[in-house]
């Protein structure tokens, strides 16, 4: 499944629409293409949109990525650090 397809899984499987994913990052447009495969998103929106989804790498990006050890680490850095404060 492509990143735009599960994507757009998640947000519907979470009630939310393209106009309140982007009012917390990006445009209604540029999610919408994302959805779609036309384009992808900054790392930046895309980290944003899946902090505020509740969303943590291994459920979103292809666990080939996480193979790598160095990737694994510093997604795991990244975990902790995104959700410190929902804790």
């Amino acid at each position: 499944m492509e990143q735009g397809q599960k994507f757009r899984l998640i947000r519907k499987q979470r009630h939310l629409t393209i106009k309140q994913l982007a009012e917390v990052a990006s445009s209604v447009a540029s999610i919408s293409d994302f959805e779609n495969g036309k384009t992808s998103l900054s790392n930046d929106n895309l980290f944003k949109l899946l902090r505020y989804l509740r969303v943590e790498y291994n459920e979103f990006f292809d666990n080939d990525l996480l193979l790598d050890k160095s990737f694994q680490e510093l997604a795991n850095d990244f975990n902790k650090a995104m959700f410190e404060g929902y804790v």
